[in-house]
């Protein structure tokens, strides 16, 4: 799969620095997260494998210049056909997500507007990643939760 994923969609698309492993290792820098969605307390998510949502080899790290980069290239359709395209930013056949003159869920991707847009989230790791067809614009953004702030009794500065 990792194979795969290179010679096919990683060096067409200009991907340098985003890999494809077997394990969810994340090269540093990195960004760390943290996420309650397990048992209900803060704890650090930053080495949770998601490897159980994906194929063996299929497990991702990118940086965000090139998160932009594959905005562009699935906002531009650059890895598939006119009609792959097309089918893949219509609405779903069931009207599944679409509002009335307004953004809708495609296959994997929002569109709204001239945008096409992604926006994961994964045990504390959020982001969004959206190309404007008709002016050429790309934007990729990156952000991750942090512990709640402590709660009960704030200290305060004065000059007394």
């Amino acid at each position: 799969m990792a194979e795969l994923i290179a010679e096919h969609v990683l060096a067409p698309v200009g991907l340098r620095n985003t890999r494809s492993d077997q394990t969810a290792v994340i090269p540093q820098p990195a960004l760390h997260a943290y996420t309650s969605e397990r048992n209900g307390t803060f704890e650090a998510s930053t080495d949770w494998s998601p490897s159980w949502t994906l194929a063996e080899g299929a497990i991702m790290t990118t940086d965000i210049y090139d998160a932009e980069r594959s905005a562009i290239a699935i906002g531009a359709g650059a890895l598939m056909s006119e009609v792959d395209f097309t089918r893949l930013t219509q609405p779903l056949p069931d009207g599944l997500g679409t509002l009335p003159d307004g953004p809708y869920y495609a296959f994997g991707v929002v569109v709204d507007d001239g945008w096409v847009a992604q926006a994961p989230s994964f045990f504390g790791y959020y982001g969004v990643m959206a190309y404007h067809q008709p002016t050429g614009i790309a934007l990729a953004y990156a952000a991750t939760s942090g512990p709640p702030r402590p709660t009960g009794r704030t200290r305060r500065c004065s000059n007394a």
